[in-house]
């Protein structure tokens, strides 16, 4: 894809600013809840490599490239005798297998949680991206976080999309895995919506950021900007709860914005995880790299 598709696929001008290609991917995003294509052909998976295209962001999956050279020296019998383009077909494939296996997919949704408790190799941090914020491709992040947190190599980065999605099954697989993960109790972070950090900070999901702030030297206009995410616990136990700050305004992370990471507004907030070094090693790398405005 070269920058001129990019920007078609977009509907962008030339010259158009990193907010204004981020402000579109998000419509966009929205946009491919209830369709597979837009009217003018174009699929999600376009959008995103058009919009990594665009910001610079570059990710080569050297396995994928290997199997690719190797069918083209190494043509499929069937695909060479019908004279169908293998590539071609294998996308065809790719895109209109949903309705034959959205069952499938449920399953494996649930059973991937539970294989993921039984598993012995346990992440050195767990990051949670849930609510209505899209990551693309959890790879490029594990990538730039094994390279930018001396020591961190295993993690776990699930993203649990919760939309209006046309087909009610996935809907339901989607919202029993965000019940599953948030009562797990193990996310040391969470990158969420506003809708979906209210929720969770009434009902005591997250930690209590002051006693962090100044240990991380969390700048403070970013404090500032997030004075409204200030809240009360309120979990019907009889008790009545200060209003605290849970929760970081980080929508415009320079991190979260080259690993893919899309919603209208992200905020970071603490899980009771068990990695409290990397924990604070993940939020000073977002501060190391800017969090806009500080």
């Amino acid at each position: 894809m070269d920058r001129k598709t990019a920007l078609e696929i977009l509907d962008l001008q030339e010259g158009a600013t990193p907010e204004e290609i981020t402000r579109r991917v998000n419509i966009l995003y929205k946009k491919f809840r209830s369709i597979e294509k837009d009217e003018k052909g174009h699929t999600i998976g376009e959008v995103e490599e058009a919009y990594k295209l665009l910001c610079g962001i570059t990710y080569r999956d050297k396995k994928a490239e290997a199997e690719r050279k190797y069918r083209q020296e190494h043509p499929n019998p069937l695909f060479k005798l019908l004279k169908v383009d293998e590539e071609k077909a294998r996308n065809a494939i790719y895109y209109y297998k949903w309705p034959v296996i959205i069952g499938i997919a449920v399953l494996a949704l649930v059973l991937s949680f539970v294989l993921s408790i039984i598993n012995k190799v346990d992440p050195q941090i767990r990051i949670l991206i849930t609510g209505e914020v899209y990551l693309g491709d959890s790879k490029l992040m594990e990538e730039r976080l094994k390279q930018e947190i001396p020591g961190l190599t295993e993690m776990q980065i699930q993203n649990v999309y919760l939309a209006d999605y046309s087909d009610v099954q996935m809907q339901q697989a989607m919202q029993t895995k965000f019940f599953l993960e948030v009562s797990d109790g193990r996310n040391d972070i969470f990158i969420v919506d506003q809708e979906t950090y209210e929720l969770l900070a009434k009902q005591g999901v997250f930690k209590e950021l002051e006693p962090y702030l100044a240990q991380w030297q969390v700048p403070d206009t970013v404090v500032q900007r997030s004075q409204d995410l200030i809240m009360a616990m309120d979990i019907n136990d009889g008790n009545t709860y200060e209003p605290k700050l849970y929760g970081l305004d980080v929508t415009d992370s320079k991190f979260l914005l080259d690993t893919g990471v899309m919603g209208e507004r992200l905020i970071l907030a603490l899980g009771p995880g068990e990695n409290p070094e990397n924990t604070e090693a993940f939020v000073r790398n977002l501060i190391k790299q800017g969090l806009g405005n500080e």
